[in-house]
């Protein structure tokens, strides 16, 4: 099963997203994901830059995607999973969300699993 995540990463803001990215990332190298995975960043509000490569670079599989912000996270999500709909399955992030334990996405790709293909959330 092709899995891929996407965290949206507000360029916009003068910098106030960089402690949420920086979290998440955190959480994401201090707990593995469990399975193999292409990793997605949405830059809204700008082009990736040096900064937003170096930061999110050591991420699994991973690339940027430029969004022009309009709508937010969601619209971001949404552009996402209308450029990648050849996943089997994805997870979507928010600048906010962060990790909690490691194997976090082989438990979601066992809930789709075991209870089907269809939208989970928090």
């Amino acid at each position: 099963m092709t899995c891929k995540i996407v965290y949206v990463y507000p360029i916009v803001g003068n910098g106030q997203y960089l402690e949420l990215a920086l979290r998440f990332l955190k959480t994401y190298h201090d707990f593995p994901a469990g399975y193999p995975h292409e990793s997605i960043v949405m830059c809204n509000g700008g082009e990736p830059n040096d900064e937003v490569r170096f930061l999110f670079g050591a991420m699994e599989n991973v690339r940027f995607i430029h969004h022009n912000n309009c709508g937010w996270d969601i619209s971001a999500h949404q552009q996402a999973a209308w450029e990648n709909a050849d996943a089997d399955m994805m997870v979507f992030f928010g600048s906010s969300a962060y990790i909690k334990g490691a194997g976090w996405l082989a438990r979601f790709v066992q809930a789709r699993e075991k209870y089907g293909d269809t939208l989970y959330g928090t």
